[in-house]
């Protein structure tokens, strides 16, 4: 039999660490580094949807223009930068702990990845239609109506 050297809590850490992290190269860091990527252009994409003034408006129509329409802007901005970087955060500590990844891995990080490019889209519309009276409600058809059922 061979004695077993004990092994530090710290050291025993340090080495499942090293056993998890991807080495450079890894088909994980290429999957971490598209998804930065996407990311980041969903962060622009969000930024571009905040319009600047035109030339030529008056201090009136500046502060105007400033307080109607940029700040008004604002909160959508705030909020889906919000969830964008909470989705990222959670992600990023997904991948603290992979070594590797299987093809159901990488599809399900593809269509994680689809969900943050595409949030931009229902944000702008219900910042455009959202005020808009019933555009909020979901519309059956009369025949499947709740009140008519129980008539």
């Amino acid at each position: 039999m061979n004695p077993v050297t004990p092994v530090s809590p710290t050291q025993r850490i340090t080495r499942f660490i090293d056993d998890i992290r991807p080495s450079p190269g890894s088909n994980v860091q290429r999957i971490y580094g598209l998804s930065d990527c996407v990311i980041a252009v969903a962060f622009t994409l969000f930024v571009v949807n905040i319009h600047l003034p035109p030339d030529g408006l008056s201090e009136s129509q500046l502060q105007s223009f400033i307080a109607h329409d940029i700040l008004s802007d604002i909160p959508f901005y705030l909020i889906s930068y919000i969830v964008v970087a909470s989705s990222w955060i959670s992600h990023y500590r997904v991948f603290i702990y992979l070594k590797r990844s299987s093809s159901l891995f990488i599809m399900l990080n593809v269509a994680f990845l689809a969900s943050i490019v595409f949030l931009p889209v229902p944000v702008v519309f219900f910042y455009n239609y959202g005020n808009q009276a019933g555009s909020g409600k979901c519309s059956l058809p009369h025949k499947w109506s709740p009140a008519r059922r129980f008539s």
